[in-house]
């Protein structure tokens, strides 16, 4: 077969396959056309699950003698030369758009300048051009889409339902409504309003609006010339997908998976395993640094520096965290309005909520409380420091510092370590009223609003994982050697895997050798480890390392493993305490800010309130 050069026809159809490829795609482009054109109000009527379509704003318009070179291919108003391709500042700069959506739908075009006295009309059915006619319209620009995929039947079939179509266009307007908080934007669907989103000032506020949640919180993070604004609701709003995840590049809506695992990795040791935060992310950065030419519905970006990109995403999620702004009053103990922050965070940009909304929130509210949240690790690029083992000098034997560290909840919970970070004391847990213990694994306490249930275990782990953190961080871990050392038996495999992380285990205080082929003795391990826990501990890390191996960074390595020794070294469901001990572990928790959350996520209290209990009574209605 001879080499032949393709009908203009088939280049639009072919074209249009790859830069529409549902209706949620030319919605997307035409709303994004006339933000380009400057438009303050848009109005988006769609029907038939987007095939039927008007976008009608009140932007800067077209000239008459430029309408048809409007639906020309690849002719645009927004670049010039090759150059321009890096210093991109609008949505569109292919000129494709409009030419690959008028071969596959009747579409018409009405628009008139601010200088202009009349309006102008074309109309293209199918790719065939018509002729420019004069007409009365408002300023702005109104295109309508008919028919669309109606000359193209094999891509007609492959479109989805009405419904699954619409709400892949209700997604995109909510992007496109989250990217560009200055316009109003009304949405119809069905000739019924689904949305009406008035322009707001700041991006927090229009991310409250689109997305519907009570409460947002807004942190910030800088890496030379790349700047992140991170909007998120507290960990105790998740949802089960990562579709709330919402990720925007020099304003533009983007699908990225490094930088949806960087807001997954700030939400550490907050969220549960299967849970995913809410959460809108605005980066910045030099339009050199950027290439948005990668695909052609412009959905994927690529930088020169990914690194920095995770990182700076990271940052600004963990800036709220470490704040942790929804603490305020959710006891309801009448503590300080401030949260204690460390040096560290004191340093960070300060994390501001929202204002309330009226609109039902996406994802479901579970029974957890919202929580203090530093995330731990600090700065990934930070070095961890080199602990210093500094051993008991008189050994004791296990079973002895098992009696010393057993049942002596009360003065193993106000022990200090010397690795202690100076924190300024929040009184908030203390200030509750100890009620007492409930099935010997629940603190019941009283604040001015209700009854509180602490989680025992999970509070205490938390506690410990914060001391061991803190101890390891500064290199004053103290560790106690034992007498007698306890004798764990794992597979070959998992004593191999052990020994080669030996020197990782001894800067986290855990000092282990090989005893036989499948024996591993522990010499010393961090004074706030219980003995009894060793070996359940040495066979969780045994597994850990043989499944995981050195794929995990030392970061999450060091997370990880520190929150698996604190589970074990914590006081136990089914444990019971005495009141001081309880009101002991209570002031514990003050002293770190995160104290709501264990580190695996799980919430360390449920609040039942009193009005509610007067409502369950049937006292109010």
């Amino acid at each position: 077969m001879s080499i032949q050069i393709l009908e203009n026809a088939v280049i639009d159809q072919i074209a249009a396959g790859e830069v529409v490829e549902r209706p949620a795609h030319m919605i997307k482009e035409l709303v994004e056309n006339a933000i380009d054109a400057k438009a303050t109000e848009i109005s988006v009527h769609f029907e038939q699950g987007g095939r039927n379509v008007i976008v009608k704003d009140n932007g800067v318009g077209i000239d008459r003698a430029e309408l048809k070179l409007a639906i020309a291919r690849h002719a645009t108003s927004k670049i010039q030369n090759t150059d321009d391709l890096w210093q991109i500042a609008t949505y569109g700069f292919r000129g494709e758009a409009l030419a690959s959506i008028a071969a596959v739908c009747r579409l018409k075009m009405i628009s008139r300048p601010l200088n202009a006295e009349m309006g102008a009309q074309v109309e293209v059915e199918f790719g065939r051009l018509g002729d420019v006619i004069s007409v009365g319209c408002d300023f702005g620009t109104t295109i309508e889409i008919r028919d669309l995929f109606q000359n193209i039947p094999a891509r007609l079939k492959f479109l989805k339902s009405d419904t699954a179509e619409a709400s892949q266009v209700k997604n995109l307007l909510k992007a496109l409504a989250l990217a560009n908080p200055g316009v109003t934007l009304r949405i119809f669907y069905e000739n019924e309003m689904v949305y009406f989103w008035s322009a707001q000032e700041s991006a927090v506020a229009r991310t409250q609006d689109v997305l519907g949640e009570a409460e947002l919180f807004q942190g910030e993070a800088q890496i030379e010339q790349m700047k992140a604004t991170a909007v998120v609701a507290s960990p105790n709003r998740t949802v089960g997908h990562s579709r709330q995840i919402w990720l925007f590049v020099q304003g533009r809506y983007v699908q990225d998976r490094g930088l949806q695992a960087a807001v997954v990795e700030g939400f550490r040791n907050f969220l549960m395993h299967g849970e995913y935060p809410v959460a809108a992310i605005y980066l910045q950065c030099d339009p050199e640094d950027l290439d948005v030419n990668v695909s052609p519905t412009k959905s994927q970006v690529k930088f020169r520096d990914s690194s920095n990109a995770f990182r700076v995403v990271q940052r600004a999620v963990r800036d709220v965290m470490e704040r942790s702004p929804w603490v305020k009053g959710i006891v309801g103990a009448g503590g300080p309005s401030a949260v204690p922050m460390t040096s560290a965070t004191s340093e960070m940009a300060s994390a501001s909520p929202m204002p309330s909304a009226s609109q039902p929130g996406v994802g479901s509210l579970k029974a957890r409380p919202p929580n203090y949240a530093e995330l731990i690790m600090g700065d990934l690029s930070a070095p961890l420091a080199k602990a210093n083992a500094a051993p008991l000098q008189t050994p004791i034997d296990a079973t002895d510092a098992a009696a010393v560290r057993g049942p002596q909840i009360n003065s193993q919970i106000n022990s200090q370590t010397n690795s202690q970070i100076n924190r300024q004391i929040n009184p908030l847990w203390s200030t509750l009223e100890v009620l007492g213990q409930a099935n010997l694994t629940y603190i019941v306490t009283q604040s001015r609003e209700g009854i509180l249930y602490i989680d025992q275990h999970a509070a205490h782990e938390r506690v410990m994982f914060e001391k061991l953190i803190a101890s390891i961080r500064s290199g004053q871990i103290e560790v106690q050697n034992f007498l007698m050392p306890p004798v764990v038996e794992v597979s070959e495999d998992a004593a191999a895997a052990l020994m080669a992380a030996k020197g990782e285990l001894a800067e986290w205080g855990l000092y282990i050798d090989l005893l036989g082929p499948s024996q591993v003795v522990v010499n010393g391990a961090p004074a706030l480890a219980k003995s009894e826990a060793l070996p359940a501990l040495i066979e969780k890390l045994a597994n850990d390392y043989v499944s995981q191996g050195g794929s995990h960074s030392l970061e999450n390595r060091l997370a990880d493993r520190v929150a698996t020794l604190a589970c074990h070294s914590a006081i136990r469901a089914g444990q019971s305490l005495g009141h001081e001990e309880m009101k002991a572990l209570l002031e514990q928790m003050d002293e770190f800010p995160q104290s709501s959350f264990c580190p695996h996520g799980r919430p360390v209290y449920v609040q039942q309130t009193f009005r509610g209990l007067e409502r369950d009574f049937g006292r109010i209605v």
